[in-house]
């Protein structure tokens, strides 16, 4: 069902602990949602239609199922929270989770599922402030995939890759692509595979406890 149409430009703040199984709607007349997330850990298990922005600041926020999703929002803050894609219920297969996404101090994790190979996608990662994370966990035997469409970076960012055994390439190793062109990098064609030996022209990108 639905959880809330909007009749103004809103933004719903939400706290504590909750798991939304029906839409946050856009209203009529032009009405723009915006979800803010500042305590505790929200669930969103349906694919949401708002278009608003999405802000993390210090809350955590989990997309759920194979189709828990804000791929129609028109960015995505993460600020001193985690972004988790859980993907352990149901496999997926190039999946859009969401669209361009910053970081400042954030963290992005996705859990992969025990019985299939997880591909997940999001549009532009970017890098705006501080050190973030971003990891990608595969399941049992099967591998996992987070794949971005580009990669951006504020001067003084930083990040760290990390997952199981990632970018090994193996049947059960997790990897995290950039299929787009980075600006300033000399990136290879095709998709730039994150902690694999692509990351070496990345200096400001650790693998593990590892300088790329």
């Amino acid at each position: 069902g639905t959880v809330m149409t909007t009749t103004t430009n809103t933004t719903l703040t939400t706290t504590g602990t909750a798991t939304y199984s029906g839409l946050l709607n856009n209203g009529s007349g032009g009405q723009v949602l915006a979800l803010t997330v500042t305590d505790g850990t929200e669930t969103i298990s349906t694919t949401q239609t708002y278009t608003g922005n999405t802000f993390l600041n210090g809350g955590n926020l989990t997309l759920s199922t194979a189709t828990g999703a804000l791929s129609a929002s028109s960015a995505v803050s993460v600020l001193n929270a985690t972004l988790t894609i859980s993907s352990t219920a149901s496999p997926v297969t190039s999946f859009q989770r969401f669209g361009n996404v910053s970081l400042n101090n954030g963290i992005i994790t996705l859990n992969g599922n025990a019985a299939n190979n997880t591909a997940d996608t999001a549009g532009i990662l970017n890098f705006s402030s501080n050190v973030s994370t971003v990891t990608v966990n595969s399941g049992a035997a099967h591998s996992s995939t987070l794949t971005f469409s580009n990669l951006t970076r504020n001067a003084g960012a930083m990040v760290t890759f990390a997952g199981t055994t990632l970018g090994t390439g193996t049947a059960t190793s997790s990897q995290i692509l950039i299929t787009g062109t980075m600006t300033g990098l000399a990136a290879p064609s095709g998709n730039l595979t994150l902690g694999g030996p692509d990351t070496a022209i990345m200096p400001y990108a650790l693998v593990g406890t590892t300088f790329a």
